[in-house]
């Protein structure tokens, strides 16, 4: 099937897991760089974006016509401060904020 931004949303709203896949294909690697930005491990950037999509997935009924890239890359910005809150006084994260400050990485 020829997928459009449109027809994604209203696939998705119906949860169907083709569309859903497709969603996650097209925009996975984007997200996950945003993630990287805020939380320097793979492993919890990869568990934020799945955290991240599984709200996508579950409040795509309520999306309203705006700008749909926008209104995922809240959700994903938001799941990773969300994650740095509750794990900034794990041992692994005090010792990226005992680092001295560097740019964020571009991916």
């Amino acid at each position: 099937m020829e997928w459009n931004e449109q027809s994604i949303i209203k696939a998705c709203q119906k949860q169907s897991k083709e569309a859903q896949k497709t969603l996650l294909d097209k925009y996975k690697n984007k997200f996950l760089g945003i993630c990287l930005r805020y939380i320097d491990n793979q492993e919890a950037a990869e568990e934020i974006l799945m955290d991240s999509f599984m709200t996508i997935f579950q409040k795509i009924k309520d999306y309203k016509d705006n700008s749909f890239e926008g209104w995922m890359k809240t959700i994903v910005i938001h799941k990773a401060i969300d994650y740095y809150r509750k794990h900034k006084n794990d041992p692994i994260m005090a010792n990226i904020e005992n680092e001295e400050w560097r740019a964020p990485k571009k991916y």
